[in-house]
């Protein structure tokens, strides 16, 4: 696992874009549903309007989303594919969907849930359905998997230790006994606001729309919501940070009772983590946090799993509307959004606001992979203990690439020693390299360098959770 840290620097984020004279233009990603939750395509720009604190907004931008018709038409590769941003191969307008997992802020006695109910939302995912997976705990925010559609990999990211074979089936699946909790924390704690800024400073890397699946049991207050205006400065600069990438955050409630069986005996809860799920202040922190960010609150059901996919591919299609504000009106305040629509009976999510002042951007960390130039690993374990690598070169750094027939340069690194295990050249979309891996290697990272631009790009490659997946069945479900 990659613990993830990152830090700011003055400059425009990937999220906004900057205009001429000083000024910014402000981006917002408006999903449009019918009564049925259907989300409706065919609007222009007519079709909308935008108020800035009240202020009318001219649209200066506009542009209809949905995921490409190559991306449609493209089957998933067959095997294991993990890369280090979402449909690289692509290049598509689909949000980069991020799950964090917060035990943090999760009592002991919520984890089990919240665990078996993502392993299944990992279970219905398509193939092409990409995503990556963080959890948050006492000693940091953690990468648990990069951007991958398979549903064994996955598990074995979220819960190795709960993971058994059933074979009746061949599959690999949940024993929700097994599920090993972790100690949470008083919540709100200041860890809490540095690792969602530190998140969304990663984020921000990625180009175009990105959710963020919050699973938690406790959600801080992070923007104004009418009636509160004074926040902690870390709640603001993770409030700050999330806005500034565009991350539209959809808090994931697991509060509820929960019967004991078949959960395994849970130990003490530490830090004051309340069971009433009603509680008012924490339903109008999540509506506050989705509002501000245009996502949406998912209330705890027991389709859980099923609503988080519904509402994954709910954001598939959407609308994005630019605006420019000038910048004498860049006073560093929080601004309320009001944008309309013509038509009747429809319902709209958006970002409901925005702080105006000049964006910031995060400075890379070297811990952390870098997806400037996009790349995917298939990863296959030969008989004689060696790894397969097939690795790609993506993207549209990829297509300038092979206009001008650029060479580039692969390196697979022992990501905790930085020994080099194997290098190779090409000047094609490919590069197979077999690796022979250390006996205590934990995770590999694969490097790339286009010579002619000099950008680059990294993926890790989580070796126990490689192993994992592709172990032979020792433990077997009752059948």
């Amino acid at each position: 696992m990659l613990a993830c840290a990152a830090l700011f620097s003055l400059a425009t984020l990937a999220g906004i874009s900057a205009a001429t004279n000083a000024n910014r233009v402000v981006r917002v990603n408006v999903g449009v549903f019918d009564p049925e939750g259907h989300a409706i395509a065919g609007l222009d720009r007519g079709d909308f309007s935008l108020q800035d604190n009240g202020e009318q907004r001219s649209i200066s931008a506009f542009k209809a989303l949905r995921p490409s018709g190559k991306l449609l038409r493209t089957r998933a590769a067959s095997g294991y594919w993990i890369s280090n941003r979402p449909d690289a191969e692509h290049d598509v307008n689909r949000p980069a969907t991020i799950i964090l997992l917060d035990a943090q802020n999760t009592g002991p006695q919520y984890q089990p849930w919240s665990i078996s109910q993502i392993a299944r939302f990992t279970a219905l995912l398509g193939p092409e359905e990409q995503i990556a997976m963080y959890q948050l705990r006492q000693d940091g925010l953690f990468l648990l998997h990069e951007f991958t559609g398979n549903h064994q990999h996955l598990l074995a990211a979220i819960a190795p230790e709960a993971m058994v074979h059933n074979a009746k089936t061949n599959k690999w699946q949940l024993d929700y006994r097994r599920i090993r909790v972790l100690p949470a924390s008083s919540p709100f704690g200041l860890s809490t606001y540095r690792a969602l800024e530190r998140l969304a400073c990663q984020m921000s890397r990625y180009s175009g729309r990105k959710n963020l699946f919050w699973i938690s049991a406790e959600f801080p207050r992070l923007f104004p919501d009418g009636k509160d205006t004074e926040f902690a400065a870390d709640a603001t600069a993770a409030a700050h940070a999330l806005e500034a990438a565009g991350v539209a955050v959809f808090p994931v409630d697991v509060r509820s009772p929960v019967p004991a069986v078949p959960f395994q005996p849970q130990p003490p809860v530490i830090g004051s983590h309340k069971p009433a799920v009603n509680d008012r202040q924490f339903v109008r922190n999540m509506n506050a946090i989705a509002d501000a960010t245009g996502g949406k609150a998912i209330v705890n059901r027991p389709e859980l799993a099923e609503a988080i996919v519904d509402t994954m591919r709910a954001t598939q299609r959407s609308y994005e509307l630019d605006f420019e504000v000038p910048a004498e009106q860049l006073d560093g305040s929080y601004h309320d959004l009001r944008v309309r629509i013509r038509q009747h009976g429809l319902t709209l999510i958006y970002n409901h606001g925005y702080f105006a002042q000049v964006s910031r951007r995060c400075l890379p960390d070297e811990q952390f992979d870098n997806p400037e130039v996009g790349i995917s690993a298939r990863v296959s374990i030969e008989p004689d203990a060696m790894l397969l690598l097939e690795v790609r070169l993506l993207g549209e750094i990829s297509l300038r690439a092979m206009g001008a027939r650029a060479q580039w340069q692969l390196a697979i690194t022992d990501a905790d020693s930085g020994a080099v295990l194997a290098t190779a050249t090409g000047n094609g979309l490919q590069l197979d390299v077999s690796v022979k891996v250390p006996g205590r290697s934990r995770q590999l990272r694969a490097s790339v360098r286009e010579e002619a631009s000099g950008r680059t790009g990294t993926v890790t490659l989580p070796l126990d959770v490689i192993t994992r997946a592709e172990m032979a069945p020792d433990n077997e479900t009752p059948q």
